[in-house]
Parts: structure tokens; C-alpha cells; sequence
């Protein structure tokens, strides 16, 4: 899976209406649930939660969240500070090639130097000031 650089708050927004989801189907679960002998009247929510279809993207995100909860960051959410970009560890090299440019570090227009600069080291060099997650499958680095 080739996954691009994320936004935590396109991350959060999801888990949101993840959670809404969960609450809305949960409530209409409780309105429909007739009690009997087998099943006792409070279900507990993660267990029902682990019969919905969203349940491990749910599940999934809220641990990622949990990893990045307090690493520091420009965006708030719910108490903790969250590194707002995430860049995929396949895509790191072409991140520190735009953020040279983008720094003055180099001319984007000029061929030479920066034809001739090893973005592999650059891109590792670099790679010291950020720190790492996984999530499905993927390594994300961000500022801390």
C-alpha cells in the first residue's frame, strides 16, 4: 500500500465521525434490545463495538492517536498536542527535497547544485530531528 503524506486533522476528523457513527448505531441497538435470560441488560460498548464494520479502523486509529497524543505539534485535540504532518518513510526524500526548496536552501530552478546533492543522506540527516509511528502498515515520521 503506497500511502501519501497525512494531515493529523484529516486523521482526527475521521475518528470523529468513526465515533459517531459507533454512538448513533449503538443508541439504536440499546432502543432495540429486547433483554432475556441470555443476555444481560448493559452491554458493554467495546464489546458491541467489535461487531461493526469500522470497528478496527476505529480501533486502529484511536491507537495511532494514542501513539502521537502528546509528541508535541501545532493542532490540540482533547487535551494533547498533535504533530500535524505526517510523512510516510517512502516519501521522506522527496519531503526534504520540497522543504529545501521551500527554505531557500537551494534553487529550485537551478539544475546545479542541486543535481548533484545526495538526497538519500540529506533525507537521513534530516530524519534525526523527527520522530517515528506505525500505523497500518506504514512508518510516519513528524516534528516533535
Amino acid at each position: 500500500m503506497r500511502s501519501e503524506i497525512r494531515d493529523v486533522r484529516e486523521l482526527i476528523e475521521r475518528l470523529e465521525e468513526l465515533e459517531e457513527e459507533v454512538s448513533e448505531a449503538y443508541v439504536k441497538y440499546v432502543e432495540d434490545f429486547e433483554p432475556d435470560e441470555d443476555h444481560p441488560m448493559h452491554v458493554q460498548r467495546e464489546q458491541w463495538e467489535d461487531g461493526e464494520p469500522d470497528a478496527e479502523e476505529l480501533k486502529s486509529l484511536k491507537s495511532f492517536l494514542e501513539d502521537l497524543a502528546g509528541s508535541g505539534g501545532d493542532h490540540k485535540w482533547r487535551g494533547d498536542w498533535y504533530p500535524v504532518t505526517l510523512i510516510p518513510e517512502h516519501s521522506f526524500k522527496e519531503y526534504a527535497e520540497q522543504l529545501a526548496e521551500e527554505i531557500g536552501a537551494i534553487n529550485a530552478d537551478a539544475a546545479w547544485p542541486a543535481n548533484c546533492i545526495d538526497w538519500d543522506e540529506a533525507a537521513r540527516q534530516l530524519q534525526i530531528d523527527y520522530s517515528q509511528a506505525d500505523w497500518d502498515g506504514v512508518t510516519y515520521y513528524y516534528r516533535s
